[in-house]
């Protein structure tokens, strides 16, 4: 009886170790999504202030004002 009780133990202390290296893990992974979205929303302002890539001002088509000739 102690041997069977013995071995469901070592079995729950190693899925407790398992468990907890898992939630290490997710908490780890959270931290990096967190800091890659201040990083690429900091970028995207840069990008945005400087009017580059995809931020570029539309061209006109001159459809304004027409001019004299």
């Amino acid at each position: 009886m102690t041997d069977l009780y013995n071995q469901r133990d070592m079995e729950m202390k190693k899925y407790q170790v398992f468990k907890e290296e898992k939630r290490l893990e997710a908490e780890e992974k959270a931290i990096y999504n967190a800091n890659a979205i201040i990083i690429q929303a900091w970028w995207r302002g840069v990008m945005v202030r400087r009017k580059l890539g995809p931020y570029k001002p539309k061209k006109s088509r001159g459809r304004g004002k027409k001019q004299k000739k």
